[in-house]
């Protein structure tokens, strides 16, 4: 998938202003009690605050509306393999274009060190484009169309459906923790194959394990508030399932050339993206 694919322009993220309002933004994601918990939330007013932040990060509205639009025309183009297949790498393209905003959004993976940032970036990108097809895909019921499932074939090879299927077993209904799980993942820098020209070596382990644990913290207190202890052991081995299901879907596709370029090319633009937002706020801390 070509590098312009991505239409995500600076304008649509200016980050140090969004970075400085979002922090003390007022708590948004209302969250249903279960029946016969104890009335009184687990997490604190912090905790609430970054996990409505979380949940604002990852923006899944224009892959919504390009997934829509691909069902709306899908029994109109089904005679028409060329054009449904560009509409298929429009949807495709939303998602990569979505990681790459979130990623530029997500405080903590933006603050990361020069050096830190660079090799988490690649296992990042991977985790959440790879973590919100199957989550799209799924929402949208796309693989009972025929001509989608043969696409999809084609672009990542020939068991990625059956893989992606797998990985569907395990997605959870709740959109906030679908959400928390990929925030928490963003930070999972062993779930790519080997690449030579990333470095092995964090710089500051110990910063990514604190972000791992308080990511971590907060969707098991969440669970725990909204569902109880029982499914919420529940719930949270699912997501450590879903990743693993996500990771052999991931590792399958690394050998295709397009899939390839496809992340190439989000990584690319995140990282320029990314070098421009920290000009932007150099700029800003000198006014």
């Amino acid at each position: 998938m070509d590098t312009d694919k991505f239409r995500a322009s600076r304008s649509n993220i200016t980050k140090t202003s969004y970075h400085k309002n979002k922090t003390n933004n007022l708590v948004q994601v209302k969250v249903p009690h279960q029946p016969g918990q104890p009335n009184q939330s687990l997490l604190t007013t912090n905790q609430w605050t970054l996990l409505t932040n979380l949940f604002s990060d990852y923006k899944e509205s224009t892959i919504f509306l390009v997934g829509q639009r691909l069902i709306d025309i899908n029994d109109i183009l089904q005679s028409s393999n060329s054009i449904y297949e560009i509409r298929v790498k429009e949807f495709l393209a939303s998602i990569y274009e979505t990681t790459g905003t979130y990623l530029r959004s997500n405080d903590n993976f933006y603050n990361l060190s020069s050096d830190d940032r660079p090799i988490l970036l690649r296992s990042a990108a991977e985790n959440v484009s790879c973590m919100a097809m199957v989550f799209a895909i799924e929402h949208f019921h796309l693989f009972s169309s025929e001509i989608f499932s043969n696409i999809i074939e084609k672009i990542y090879g020939k068991h990625s459906i059956t893989l992606q299927l797998m990985a569907m077993k395990y997605l959870d209904p709740d959109t906030i923790l679908m959400k928390l799980a990929i925030s928490l993942f963003t930070f999972s820098e062993n779930t790519y194959s080997f690449n030579p020209n990333i470095p092995k070596d964090l710089t500051n382990p110990i910063n990514i394990l604190k972000i791992q644990n308080k990511y971590a913290e907060i969707t098991w207190k969440y669970l725990l508030y909204k569902y109880g202890h029982y499914q919420a052991v529940k719930r949270f081995l699912n997501l450590i399932s879903w990743l693993e299901a996500i990771s052999n879907f991931m590792f399958h596709s690394q050998n295709r050339t397009s899939y390839i370029n496809s992340i190439d090319s989000l990584v690319q633009q995140t990282e320029f993206r990314l070098s421009l937002d920290d000009v932007d706020r150099i700029v800003e801390m000198n006014d």
